[in-house]
């Protein structure tokens, strides 16, 4: 599916309604979330969010993408928004779901499918806030109302829904297209580079 930015027309289109695993585009969602309650004052880019533990371990799951997180490090919105960005990593998605959500995975993800549902994405399931089954975080991340094997489901009539909605918000795009950032992991800082080729090259506006 190709959606014209400006306008909303679509240029080309094939099987957009086939059910798919959106992988890591499902941050998305997390990340449509956490602008919302942005803009609603309820959390702003001064709020600072103490790395846990869990969130160190998680972080060290070399088997779904990642950057390290040092606990009881401090880390700010924009940090946490550009690791879930650049380098698509899980963890940070997960360290700002549980701050939306006062540390209730059920609850997150019944917010997300709620808002799937306001939106109007008619094919989408979420089962998980990132993208990564809940079996891939090893325990430190837990459900109850949701399987933890299962992978999210939607379609790409459903995904444009979602582009076009958080489009709205202009910081989506301010992090989506940095190509490098330069990670603090409390011992040393560590650069990482957008996992997306494209805006990695200089020419690509």
């Amino acid at each position: 599916l190709i959606i014209d930015g400006n306008t909303g027309n679509v240029l080309w289109k094939d099987n957009i309604d086939e059910v798919r695993d959106p992988a890591s585009m499902s941050k998305l969602m997390t990340l449509y979330l956490l602008f919302e309650d942005m803009a609603n004052g309820k959390i702003s880019k001064d709020t600072v969010i103490k790395a846990t533990a869990s969130d160190q371990a998680i972080g060290k799951i070399y088997e779904i993408s990642n950057n390290n997180i040092v606990a009881g490090v401090d880390y700010t919105i924009p940090e946490l928004i550009t690791m879930t960005v650049v380098p698509s990593s899980n963890v940070s998605t997960l360290m700002l779901a549980n701050l939306m959500s006062n540390n209730d995975p059920d609850a997150f993800i019944e917010r997300m499918n709620a808002k799937a549902k306001e939106l109007g994405m008619t094919n989408t399931v979420w089962n998980n806030p990132s993208g990564a089954a809940i079996s891939t975080l090893q325990g430190y991340y837990q459900v109850n109302n949701y399987p933890n094997d299962a992978a999210n489901q939607t379609t790409a009539r459903d995904l444009g829904i979602l582009v076009s909605t958080a489009s709205q918000y202009g910081l989506i795009r301010q992090f989506s297209t940095t190509p490098s950032y330069d990670f603090n992991l409390g011992y040393r800082v560590l650069k990482s580079n957008n996992t997306n080729a494209l805006v990695r090259n200089g020419g690509w506006n």
